[in-house]
C-alpha cells in the first residue's frame, strides 16, 4: 500500500515538473460537461449544457504548454452521431492545471464520415495534411510559423470549412477563412509554394442547359500577407464534373 502511494506521488511530481500527461490524467483535467453560450453561425441561442465528445493533443499557439483541443455537443435528438459538435475549446495545461482556455466558434452539424463521397475527398487531402482524425487538420499553409486549424462542417469536405489561426498579440483565435464563404465544392487542392488552396465550386450555367445541370469553376484562394486573409480569384469556369475528377496536382 505504501509503495502504491509513493508511486502515485512520484507520478504527480513528474507531471507537475515535466508536463507529461497520460490520456486518463488529461480526462480528469478537461471538463466533461460545461455550461456556455450556444452560438451557431454568429447567433447566440442562450446558455446550454455541452458534453465532451472527444479531445486531441495539438500545438496551435506555440505556447510551449501542453495543448488540447476539445469538441463538445449539446445533447439533442441527433447526439448519437459520433462526429457532430456544437462547441470547440482549446485548453492549455501547465503543472497539472488549465491555465488558459480559448474559444473557437465553429459547429459541425452532420456526421460526414458516413458519406463515401466525403471520405474519398478527405483521403485526397491526406497527401497534404497527413492522416485524417475524424475532426480536423492542422497545417501551416500561409507559412508564418503559426499552425492553421482546418475545421469542417455540414456535409464535411463536400460542404464547407473554416480556417482558424491563433493571434498572439490579440490572444485569441481569428478566422482566416469563414465557412460562410463556401457552401459546397467538388475538390480541393493545396499549393504550398503559392500559399494557396484551389476549390472547384459548382454553379448552374446560364443558357440552354437542362435544369440542375452543374458546371464547376476553378477558384484560387491565395494568402495575402498585407490583408492577412485568403483572397479569392476565379481562374476558369465551364468545367464538368468529369473534368474536375481528372485534375490531380
Amino acid at each position: 500500500m505504501k509503495n502504491k502511494i509513493l508511486l502515485n506521488i512520484i507520478v504527480l511530481v513528474l507531471i507537475a515538473n515535466t508536463g507529461i500527461y497520460s490520456k486518463e490524467q488529461v480526462k480528469q483535467i478537461i471538463p466533461e460537461r460545461i455550461y456556455d453560450d450556444n452560438i451557431s453561425y454568429g447567433i447566440n441561442y442562450g446558455k446550454a449544457y455541452f458534453q465532451l465528445r472527444k479531445f486531441f493533443k495539438v500545438n496551435l499557439t506555440n505556447s510551449g504548454d501542453d495543448e488540447y483541443i476539445a469538441f463538445y455537443y449539446e445533447c439533442t435528438k441527433r447526439c448519437y452521431e459520433p462526429n457532430l459538435y456544437n462547441l470547440v475549446r482549446l485548453y492549455r495545461l501547465n503543472k497539472n492545471k488549465i491555465n488558459k482556455i480559448y474559444k473557437i466558434d465553429h459547429v459541425c452539424l452532420l456526421d460526414y464520415n458516413e458519406s463515401d463521397i466525403d471520405m474519398k475527398l478527405i483521403k485526397e487531402l491526406e497527401k497534404y495534411f497527413g492522416a485524417w482524425n475524424g475532426y480536423f487538420y492542422v497545417y501551416d499553409l500561409n507559412g508564418n510559423g503559426v499552425p492553421e486549424l482546418f475545421l469542417y462542417d455540414l456535409g464535411g469536405i463536400g460542404g464547407s470549412f473554416g480556417i482558424y489561426e491563433f493571434n498572439k498579440e490579440k490572444d485569441k483565435f481569428e478566422i482566416l477563412f469563414d465557412p460562410s464563404q463556401l457552401s459546397n465544392y467538388a475538390k480541393m487542392l493545396i499549393d504550398k509554394e503559392k500559399k494557396a488552396f484551389i476549390i472547384y465550386e459548382p454553379y448552374e450555367p446560364k443558357g440552354n442547359y437542362p435544369a440542375h445541370v452543374l458546371q464547376y469553376a476553378e477558384v484560387e484562394y491565395k494568402w495575402d500577407d498585407k490583408k492577412k486573409r485568403y483572397e479569392r480569384k476565379k481562374l476558369r469556369d465551364g468545367l464538368t464534373y468529369e473534368d474536375v475528377e481528372k485534375i490531380n496536382k
